[in-house]
């Protein structure tokens, strides 16, 4: 049993050590992103494509809100991957867990598309790929958000657009009084 333990952990610790020796302007495979991330990702015409699984959706979303939304998950440090599409009106894919929520078209934010089950997406094979990582997964941190987190952040971006590039100003209200006023005072 600890022998089979010790391999799975050289396993894991090789592939980990594989993937950041690799680097962005590496060539990277199908077999890259099933060893180091579990993903259920194969070569097809050419270059890695990742089919949704049951456990695994992708939000779809135009790169305007998917900023604002990325910006909000980062602040809750709850952001996964998050891959580009397309050069001319870029689409953001944020790749998550799929959770207990059921969510219909209707259900969705405005732009936002659920690619679920039987969806398939290219992955970024180099730093010239017209595919790319906005955050890139990381082996050192393999959990995904759930998808209702990720809806939520959508749907913030969309309904503030401002949220998160400007702060909200602080409410005046009445200075509390520090502990010497206090003590002046006729009870």
């Amino acid at each position: 049993m600890a022998v089979l333990a010790d391999r799975t952990w050289l396993a894991i610790r090789d592939n980990a050590v594989r993937w950041q020796t690799v680097g962005a302007a590496a060539s990277l495979t199908a077999v890259d992103y099933r060893e180091v991330f579990g993903w259920p990702a194969e070569e097809r015409e050419g270059r890695p494509r990742l089919a949704f699984s049951s456990g695994m959706v992708g939000l779809a979303v135009p790169s305007t809100p998917g900023k604002i939304a990325l910006e909000s998950m980062h602040r809750w440090d709850m952001c996964g991957p998050v891959l580009e599409l397309g050069a001319m009106t870029p689409t953001w894919v944020f790749f998550a867990e799929a959770d207990a929520v059921v969510l219909g078209a209707a259900a969705l934010p405005t732009e936002t598309r659920l690619l679920c089950c039987s969806a398939v997406v290219p992955l970024p094979t180099s730093a010239e790929d017209s595919v790319r990582w906005i955050v890139p997964p990381a082996a050192g941190r393999r959990w995904l958000p759930t998808a209702s987190a990720v809806v939520w952040a959508i749907g913030q971006a969309q309904a503030d657009p401002f949220a998160a590039v400007m702060p909200r100003p602080a409410v005046p209200g009445p200075k509390p009084k520090s502990n010497v006023d206090r003590e002046g005072e006729e009870q």
